[in-house]
Parts: C-alpha cells; structure tokens; sequence
C-alpha cells in the first residue's frame, strides 16, 4: 500500500519514488520559462551537469536521454508528444542545445541509422535570455 511520506519538508508517495524523485524548481526559472514542466528539465540537466553525469564530449555534458527516459525520469506526467514539444521549446528558446553525437560518443561503433539526439544546457543562451527578461521589465515599468 502507497503511503504519503509526512516526516520530512517534501512529500513522498512510498513506494512509488523514481530515481530523480525530487527536482526543486525556482519560481524565477519557471516565470523566464514561462513552463514549470520546462523548468523541471533544464533545472535536472544542470544538477545532472553538476554532478558530472552524462557524456563529455569536447568538455561539455551531453546527455542523451530517450523520450521514454525523460518522462519516466524527469516529467511523469507528460505524454510522448508534450514531452517532444517541451525539448523542441527549449530548443527553441535556445537553452537547450541538441545533437546527433552517435558517432562523437561510439566512435568506430557508428551506426548512420542510429538518430538518438544528445542535449546540453547551453548556459550562455540561459543568461542571454535572463539578461532581455530583465531588460524587457525594466523598460516596460518605465513607460506610462
């Protein structure tokens, strides 16, 4: 039987936890998103980044996650289709960048029909786009 964990600041459904169960998401990273299913993906891919998961490839962290592993690990509530148009929005935006590093990754292993997209955080873009929101309030606060 599933019980609500209560002993502790976050509930847990027991029995029932995944192998990311808790993601903390900042409300200031939701509202630049304008997503909190958004800002549960860049805020787990940079704690992954931290803790030096992923692929290093040319000194940065790839991360190459099936849909599948991103909905079970990530989002459990989103569809195969929502959790595709979440990454293609933050691809979009230009937070999330994506790859094909099959061949960067397997080296002789390569295998051409292999389509597996990796993902980084690209956290120049992540601050380009704080650094406008920023702007874009400030100059809307002054004109009446």
């Amino acid at each position: 039987m599933n019980t609500i964990s209560t002993h502790d600041r976050i509930l847990r459904v027991e029995g029932r936890e995944t192998k990311f169960d808790i993601v903390t998401v900042s409300n200031s990273l939701v509202a630049l998103l304008g997503s909190y299913e958004e800002a549960i993906i860049v805020q787990q891919i940079h704690s992954w980044t931290l803790d030096g998961r992923g692929i290093e490839i040319d000194k940065k962290f790839w991360f190459d996650k099936s849909i599948k592993d991103w909905i079970t690990e990530v989002v459990p509530t989103a569809s195969d289709w929502k959790m595709r148009s979440y990454l293609a929005s933050l691809v979009d935006k230009g937070v999330l960048e994506r790859k094909h590093l099959y061949k960067e990754h397997h080296g002789h292993n390569y295998s051409p029909k292999n389509r597996t997209y990796y993902y980084r955080l690209d956290y120049e873009k992540l601050s380009e786009l704080a650094r406008r929101a920023i702007s874009n309030s400030n100059n809307a606060g002054g004109e009446e």
